[in-house]
């Protein structure tokens, strides 16, 4: 088995010189020089090979000014500018602009104390801080008192109508109260179309939510769901002003943006740019490093390209066209390192697939445990690491991918006999299982897939030739694709990603949401579900040290699904964007917050010729 090695090729200069010409240039950006200076590069880059240790907090002395340019992996477009229609993920510009309840302490950070690396959506509430609200409480298990930060301004654009309409006045505990029960499509502020709506059971939802005071907002729910609650109001919901909804109907169009964040939204060319500049009333201080106490932000704008087109993504950063980039495959930062050894580099892990097989058909073979366990040790994996990518990956799937997760990973050498044997392989054994099971010349099945899948699902396909299992590939365009995997309409079984970045959610288990492509409805699922919730973003021993860490061995043993390994991908970055160590959400759902805390050394960036 072999990998091709992506190179950057001269076509993607071309199209990125297309792409950023066709964009209003960001305030206050340097004007980069056309032909950058470029050292001499090493030809064996060596990987970096830590995936959470980042280097030691910069001692250097903050510097305002500049601008930061960075581009969503995979091209990713804003789902839109309104998140009470769309996930926060997926309305991420609001990370700029607006702001939650409550925010992942930066403090905690590899900025300062270390102790989460903030590369995947992290909810535990000790690695919180107060944002919008300055504390709150949880006097019951039915009931959160948020207590509203004094002194908060909305962000004044003069050149905006809407943010002249709100006029930079004080954000007060009606505008929190308004803006949830907005999301939640609550009376008074109906909202047709909410999306907390379809992503919370009426368990989950609260029961009021009322400014009881000009500082202070109450949100009941329904008893043993008060994490839910908490996490769904404090930081899953960007707060806005009730005048700008009145007037517009709604914050869809970005023209209408208006928030409290560290940065005002101030041009969009839909699939090519978003330009934000700073706000200069932030009320946020850098709580942390040599620039402690300083008002934040630090730099000067921000922009955000979308760079459909990977060659054309990847030149961009090499000719520092934009500053940082994140989920770079192992072989992209092998050759990006060739050409550019001056970038700074972190690993990670990608978001490797699985085959989900349905398991609400008691009539299919893999119903049988016995069956899913002799595909499980059918798959080579240790040859597709080391074969297919050269050693850049690791066996254990994507169920629990890092090590912050309060001691829930558990690694091969650590997992039951029961368990390890199915990342091992055991061919000869696998056969046995399945003549057990009642298929000694096994079967055939149909699994639906996308075009990139394509070598992935070959591999496993003749893995699991060898012990009868015959796979149909059915190759499915990437939009009728992700239809038929979130209406899990496929007959037999699917090959697509999960949730990894999020366990917290239970996705993979909740028996009637879109990402339990498996169909898992089991007894010891549901009730680790339902223990969990009691104790969500109150309790993270128990959550996660507990409930969580005692779930998951039975997970691994159950075999519900066949993962491939998880493939080692890379955060790159050029030495100039500083006070920065690969951080991607400070907070479980505010993705590419960090700008509001990093800063970009000019002097620098100059003198190596961009």
């Amino acid at each position: 088995m072999t990998k091709k090695i992506v190179c950057l090729m001269v076509s993607g200069l071309v199209v990125l010189s297309l792409v950023l010409a066709s964009c209003a240039p960001a305030p206050a950006t340097p004007t980069a020089p056309t032909t950058p200076v470029a050292p001499t590069a090493p030809t064996t880059p060596t990987l970096p090979t830590a995936p959470t240790t980042p280097t030691a907090p910069t001692t250097e002395m903050p510097k305002y000014g500049g601008a930061f340019n960075y581009s969503p992996p995979r091209g990713w477009e804003t789902s839109g500018f309104d998140n009470a229609f769309a996930n926060q993920a997926g309305t991420y510009t609001l990370s700029l602009t607006n702001e939650n309840l409550i925010v992942g302490d930066w403090a905690k950070g590899p900025a300062g104390t270390n102790e989460i690396s903030w590369q995947s959506w992290v909810p535990m509430i000790d690695l919180h801080t107060g944002a919008i609200a300055a504390s709150w409480e949880l006097p019951d298990d039915e009931t959160v008192i948020y207590h509203i930060r004094q002194g908060i301004r909305w962000a004044l654009n003069p050149n905006s109508e809407a943010s002249r309409l709100v006029g930079g006045r004080e954000l007060t505990a009606n505008d929190v109260a308004f803006s949830l029960l907005r999301s939640y499509d609550m009376e008074p502020y109906r909202t047709p179309g909410a999306y907390m709506l379809a992503r919370s059971t009426p368990m989950e939802r609260p029961v009021t939510i009322t400014a009881t005071d000009k500082w202070t907002v109450v949100v009941k729910g329904n008893p043993g769901f008060l994490g839910e609650l908490f996490k769904r109001t404090g930081e899953s919901q960007y707060i806005k002003p009730p005048e700008v909804v009145a007037k517009y109907g709604d914050m869809r169009d970005w023209r209408n943006s208006v928030g409290t964040g560290a940065f005002m939204f101030v041009d969009y060319v839909p699939g090519s740019s978003a330009t934000f500049v700073r706000n200069p009333n932030y009320w946020m201080k850098d709580p942390v490093g040599t620039g402690k106490g300083n008002q934040l932000p630090y730099l000067d704008g921000a922009k955000i390209f979308v760079i459909p087109d990977l060659s054309t993504q990847l030149a961009a950063l090499r000719t520092g066209k934009i500053d940082q980039l994140r989920d770079v495959s192992w072989e992209q930062t092998e050759a990006l390192l060739k050409t550019t050894p001056q970038l700074k580099t972190l690993r990670g892990f990608g978001s490797p697939n699985a085959l989900y097989m349905r398991l609400d058909k008691p009539d299919q073979p893999w119903h049988d445990i016995r069956v899913r366990r002799a595909m499980n040790m059918a798959i080579d994996r240790q040859a597709i690491v080391k074969d297919y990518y050269r050693g850049n990956a690791e066996i254990i799937d994507w169920l629990i991918p890092y090590s912050e997760w309060m001691g829930v990973y558990i690694s091969l050498e650590k997992m039951s006999p029961t368990a390890r044997e199915l990342y091992e392989y055991h061919p000869e054994k696998a056969r046995q299982l399945l003549a057990d099971a009642g298929y000694p010349n096994g079967f055939k099945m149909e699994v639906v897939l996308e075009q990139p899948s394509i070598d992935e699902a070959s591999i496993l396909k003749e893995h699991l030739s060898k012990i009868g299992v015959e796979i149909n590939m059915a190759v499915k365009e990437r939009t009728v694709f992700a239809s038929i995997s979130t209406g899990r309409t496929y007959k037999e079984a699917i090959y697509a990603g999960g949730p990894g970045r999020a366990p917290y959610g239970w996705q993979v288990f909740r028996p009637t949401d879109p990402a339990n492509k498996s169909m898992i409805d089991d007894p010891i699922a549901n009730k680790a579900i339902d223990d969990f919730a009691k104790y969500f973003m109150i309790d993270d021993a128990t959550a996660y040290g507990k409930i969580m860490k005692e779930f998951y061995p039975y997970v691994y043993e159950q075999a519900w699904m066949v993962g491939f390994p998880m493939p080692h991908t890379y955060t790159l970055w050029w030495p100039w964007v500083k006070n920065y160590y690969g951080e991607w959400s400070v907070s479980s759902s505010s993705t590419w917050n960090f700008p509001i805390w990093i800063w970009v050394d000019q002097a620098l960036k100059k003198s190596m010729g961009f």
